[in-house]
């Protein structure tokens, strides 16, 4: 990469009683400067546009095969669904990065500023030259301080106008970079917060999921039962718990029972015979499960 510009340290001599030589050390060096200043940015350009172009052949690269990898594999397995959306997620998040690549470090805008920067320069060289030949094409012998002034003038005027190409692009490149700075520091900031957040509420759900839950069972017909009692048996637990019978009353509950799903199972006595319920239910975290069940009637024997 060539080395920054860098103007000449020496001021131009001016000669009185050489005024023609005077003139042609000004001229060469606005147009050295000049020259110079060009030069620079059309070799600059070369390894910003190289960057650029490689970077967006990558993006169209890595994009063009986000869409064609779901294809070809559903042609290949002749299924129309299969496992490739990840894939297809990775494929698109790194033509992103190679995008934001280039736009953080400026490769294509950088480019484009540094063919527009040369070219603005080459034409002002190109009109500074042509006006320099009508001046010099009107001097009379010895030319006259007018002469003189319009000359050296047109040489100033064309000196400040490449200095200020070269201060547009800098402030240009200036900007560019603080901006891709600050909305780097806001993505970065954004990406922690929203992570952050992220998992506070895995956190939170991963607490509340581990608490336990409850059961509240009602059996409506259990006071017709023999001996007015019955029996639940909560299916599905961890280790497996032992049946408890409620005498007396149609309720019975259950705490601290994990959340998941599990089958209640009633069973009961009526008339010496055996009758059986059973209701999946389903626990959540800190929550009560509230289920109401029948147990089933005997069947009537006709006299």
């Amino acid at each position: 990469m060539p080395k920054d510009i860098q103007t000449e340290q020496q001021s131009v001599s001016w000669d009185p009683s050489d005024i023609p030589a005077s003139l042609n050390r000004t001229r060469e060096y606005v147009e050295c400067e000049a020259t110079k200043a060009m030069k620079w940015y059309w070799a600059t350009k070369r390894w910003k546009a190289w960057w650029s172009r490689f970077l967006r052949a990558m993006a169209i690269l890595l994009s063009t095969a986000a869409g064609i990898i779901p294809i070809a594999v559903a042609i290949r397995t002749g299924k129309e669904a299969t496992p490739t959306g990840l894939w297809v997620s990775l494929l698109l998040g790194l033509a992103a990065g190679v995008i934001g690549f280039d736009h953080f470090f400026g490769f294509s805008s950088g480019w484009m500023r540094y063919v527009i920067t040369a070219t603005g320069i080459q034409n002002a060289l190109e009109e500074f030259r042509m006006d320099w030949s009508v001046l010099s094409a009107h001097l009379s012998t010895p030319p006259t301080n007018d002469q003189v002034l319009a000359m050296v003038d047109r040489a100033k005027t064309f000196r400040i106008t490449v200095s200020n190409m070269v201060l547009d692009e800098t402030k240009a490149w200036a900007a560019e970079f603080q901006s891709n700075m600050t909305q780097l520091e806001k993505d970065v900031r954004a990406s922690f917060e929203q992570q952050r957040a992220k998992a506070e509420q895995d956190m939170k759900a991963h607490n509340v999921f581990g608490r336990p839950g409850a059961i509240e069972l009602k059996v409506t017909n259990a006071l017709a039962c023999d001996g007015h009692k019955f029996t639940v048996v909560l299916d599905g637990t961890k280790p497996p718990r032992p049946a408890e019978t409620v005498e007396g009353s149609t309720d019975w509950s259950s705490s601290t029972v994990p959340p998941g799903q599990y089958k209640l199972i009633v069973s009961a006595l009526r008339g010496g015979k055996k009758v059986q319920a059973s209701k999946i239910v389903k626990v959540d975290p800190d929550a009560i499960a509230s289920v109401e069940m029948a147990l089933p009637e005997l069947p009537t024997t006709a006299p």
